[in-house]
């Protein structure tokens, strides 16, 4: 009997990005999904994906985040985030991010 190999990917629920995955990436996919791939490495979490993991025979992990993810965008235009649960620092991380892409001379282009 062949053991089958999963892939995981950790995606953002506003991407919708499960079925072009899905597409590109055929096999058993599975997903496991935050805001803006904003996780909490909290104990529950880090037990959930561990299991997540040795459950289903993974050896693959992607990150995966759309380059028109809307919350990103928000946030990297310097507008304050709407209250979304789960995102109560983002803006500062993201601010974090931007001095730190503008001193290291990186060019940021933001598409239309």
């Amino acid at each position: 009997m062949k053991i089958r190999k999963s892939t995981l990917f950790l995606v953002c629920p506003t991407d919708y990005l499960e079925s072009t995955i899905n597409e590109e990436f055929k096999g058993d996919n599975l997903f496991y999904s935050s805001l803006v791939n904003n996780f909490s490495f909290c104990t529950n979490t880090v037990t959930n994906l561990e299991e997540l993991v040795m459950n289903n025979n993974i050896k693959e992990i992607y990150f995966v985040l759309s380059t028109q993810n809307k919350i990103i965008l928000h946030a990297m235009a310097g507008q304050s985030l709407p209250q979304i649960r789960g995102l109560k620092n983002f803006d500062s991380y993201i601010k974090k991010i931007k001095r730190c892409l503008n001193y290291s001379g990186i060019l940021m282009i933001q598409q239309e």
